[in-house]
């Protein structure tokens, strides 16, 4: 599974209190991931068991819930590049959409 350090970030940050995944292999742009990627990263993630609690002995399969969280969500992350000059006006287009540069 791929996606950007920005949605990854927001899925980590949306599990509730005591839930945690271990079994897990994933890169940052290509090197081995460990602590939070840039926002811009490319994020791989190849395996990988979530876990409820301290009592959940079986757990949920990473990439699946992954994939179930972002099919959940009614925004999405996008990544683009535009001249510096413009900027004002891309987070101006945004604001009027109900979204938002984040830097």
């Amino acid at each position: 599974m791929k996606t950007n350090g920005a949605t990854w970030k927001a899925y980590l940050a949306s599990w509730p209190e005591g839930q945690w995944y271990d079994d897990h292999d994933e890169t940052f742009d290509g090197k081995q991931g460990e602590g939070d990627p840039d926002d811009t990263a490319v994020v791989e993630v190849t395996c990988g068991v979530i876990y409820a609690d301290d009592k959940d002995h079986e757990g949920k399969d990473l990439i699946r819930h992954f994939k179930a969280w972002e099919r959940s969500l009614s925004r999405t992350f996008v990544l683009c590049e535009v001249p510096k000059d413009k900027l004002d006006e891309l987070a101006a287009l945004l604001k009027g959409i109900g979204g938002k540069v984040l830097k």
